[in-house]
């Protein structure tokens, strides 16, 4: 039988991670989470700013007065609040919803997580996946100019030294070139399953 399959993304902000995941969706119908996405909604309610600001790069670097602190502040700030009560919460509430899609579905989906930042994301995601034959792939994405996070945020670097399937190079010049690194890493997995008209000369020029 094959098998459903969640890549994990990893990168320090502004890496490229969402870039990745939105061209795998819209090029090859690739199914997006986000851990943050259940934090956004609840943060964006408890501290009374709009959801809009956490949908771009630009908006949640938007700085709200009222809090002294930026929309990104305020999501990690909420977010780690409520981890400490239930470590595992965010990853609870994204495997529940990737289940749910592969029961529905009737062929094998590529799901793509594209904040992954803790261990105790993946542990979590192992347990809720248990017997539901789903692989998990950890990819860290890299952007050689980027020496440390440009977020002063302890998750940021939870994950270094990790044992990574996959590591893409984000050479940050060029989206095509980027996509050109993206699909190195994709085309070998994707091969089987992408259709004979499909042009794959960018994957190895």
């Amino acid at each position: 039988m094959a098998q459903h399959r969640v890549f994990l993304l990893n990168g320090w902000s502004k890496s490229g991670k969402d870039t990745c995941a939105d061209y795998l969706v819209e090029s090859y119908k690739f199914c997006k989470f986000s851990f943050a996405e259940a934090a956004k909604i609840q943060a964006s309610n408890e501290y009374n700013f709009s959801y809009e600001f956490t949908q771009t790069q630009e908006g949640k670097d938007t700085f709200l007065p009222e809090h002294n602190k930026t929309v990104r502040q305020l999501i990690i700030e909420y977010a780690n609040t409520m981890r400490a009560k239930t470590p595992d919460i965010w990853a609870q509430i994204i495997a529940k919803e990737i289940i749910a899609h592969k029961q529905s579905a009737t062929e094998p989906i590529n799901f793509i997580i594209s904040d992954w930042r803790l261990l105790d994301e993946l542990l979590s995601l192992q347990r809720e996946f248990y017997n539901q034959n789903i692989m998990i792939i950890p990819i860290h994405i890299v952007r050689p100019s980027q020496l440390i996070s440009p977020v002063p945020d302890a998750t940021e670097y939870s994950l270094l030294g990790f044992p990574f399937k996959y590591i893409i190079m984000n050479p940050g010049t060029s989206e095509y070139l980027y996509k050109i690194q993206i699909m190195k890493i994709f085309y070998p997995l994707l091969k089987d399953e992408l259709s004979p008209s499909t042009n794959t000369t960018m994957y190895y020029s």
